[in-house]
């Protein structure tokens, strides 16, 4: 099937009805409800609520927008709101051409994403994959859909036939600190930080080394919450207790982001920049608690032991690369991975866990399985806007763009063919 995966500001309301009629409203409104109760409530994971599930809850905010306004956003909307539209868009004409099992096995897709850890992000995968084919000029068959086994898609153009397979794999896998592991520690310190941010003035950075996983147990969460709230009470600057290693080191408010930034506003990156060049800490797991203009506390948790990242994504991709090509056509394995980064995923290409990178895991992928053409990894992009001019008319559009890392196969009979070339 092809379809063009460009949506206009009119057909928006429209395919949104679309949308919540294939597993009608019920399920989106108790799962709605759930997440916004978790956001309210939580004081540390706020932060892993919007970026796990940002597409949920960006439908959240345009319900609420449509409430109240009769309509939903056209013009500007947030990013997470773009995503979540053209993700909308693709899924409601992907439906509308299907067979009925598939329309079956579809709905139920969206019903599983909600109830699972990760949303819709594996769907919302798939159907980017899909889109970005057919913005290549392929016919897709949603093949999974419609025998409901095996690889995503057949991609077909001319004489040039390709299985493609999606995987969509935490980033988490092989850390010894979860993000939603830390994020439960910081619930757990946020209430007893109180009284010492009550009398805090200017900014704290607390620098712990744990000897292995963060594991969530209260007595792990206990120990450490002591010993960060002594470094914070300047009681002790330098610890080492419990195999846990504490340096706390003060900094100027008016020189961070938390001077002017309102917490709602702290992104990631404003918290990766500011440790970076202030302290000299890169990507570090952490928590922040500040008030603007008046304190500030930044919580960096590492593991004494190294994560074993590379090491989880070989086996689901060793595992996925096995099971669902036939082998009879050239296949390609699109592998997305969450939490992380641009910068992460270029930090994995040529060295990770014991020396060994992405060249050399997919290397053995493709040793195993021949008939893979190429391994494409990605990380979560960003949303660019475009203007075109033609005469007194002017578009707008919007496309994501993010980092794509291929490995091809050298000794593929196709290898070198530009006409497989899709990333």
């Amino acid at each position: 099937m092809y379809f063009s995966p460009e949506v206009t500001e009119n057909e928006l309301p429209g395919l949104i009805r679309q949308f919540t009629d294939i597993t009608g409203w019920r399920p989106w409104e108790k799962r709605l409800r759930w997440l916004e109760a978790q956001v309210a409530t939580s004081t540390a994971m706020p932060y892993f609520w919007h970026e796990r599930f940002e597409l949920e809850l960006a439908f959240a905010a345009m319900r609420k927008r449509h409430k109240t306004s009769g309509r939903y956003p056209r013009k500007n909307p947030a990013i997470e709101q773009q995503r979540f539209l053209s993700f909308v868009a693709m899924l409601v004409r992907c439906h509308s051409v299907s067979t009925q099992p598939a329309k079956t096995r579809l709905r139920g897709m969206i019903l599983d994403s909600l109830k699972k850890d990760y949303g819709l992000g594996p769907l919302a995968y798939e159907m980017k994959i899909a889109a970005h084919l057919m913005s290549k000029g392929f016919d897709v068959t949603f093949h999974d859909l419609e025998t409901g086994g095996g690889y995503d898609f057949l991609a077909v153009k001319d004489d040039l036939q390709l299985q493609v397979e999606c995987k969509f794999v935490s980033g988490d896998i092989g850390r010894q600190i979860h993000l939603k592991r830390l994020y439960q520690f910081g619930e757990y310190l946020t209430p007893k930080l109180q009284t010492v941010l009550d009398q805090l003035r200017g900014g704290v950075f607390v620098h712990v080394k744990i000897p292995g996983r963060l594991h969530g147990q209260e007595t792990q969460h206990s120990i450490i919450s002591q010993e960060v709230i002594s470094a914070i009470g300047g009681q002790n600057n330098h610890s080492t207790s419990n195999h846990n290693h504490v340096l706390a080191s003060t900094f100027s408010i008016d020189s961070s982001p938390f001077a002017k930034l309102r917490p709602q506003d702290l992104r990631a990156e404003h918290l990766d920049e500011f440790a970076l060049s202030r302290f000299g800490i890169r990507k570090k797991n952490m928590l922040v608690l500040f008030r603007p203009h008046r304190h500030a506390v930044i919580v960096a948790l590492q593991s004494e032991k190294d994560d074993k990242v590379l090491t989880g994504i070989h086996q689901q991709l060793k595992d996925a690369a096995s099971k669902q090509f036939t082998g009879a056509l050239p296949a390609v394995m699109c592998c997305h991975l969450a939490d992380i980064d641009e910068t992460d995923l270029l930090g994995l290409q040529h060295k990770g866990d014991q020396g060994i990178g992405l060249d050399y895991m997919t290397a053995d992928l493709i040793q195993r399985r021949p008939q893979l053409l190429a391994v494409t990894y990605t990380a979560p992009g960003s949303i660019e806007r475009y203007r075109h001019s033609s005469g007194q008319f002017e578009q707008r559009s919007q496309r994501e763009r993010g980092p794509a890392y291929t490995i091809s196969n050298p000794n593929h009979p196709l290898a070198g063919d530009p006409r497989y070339t899709i990333f």
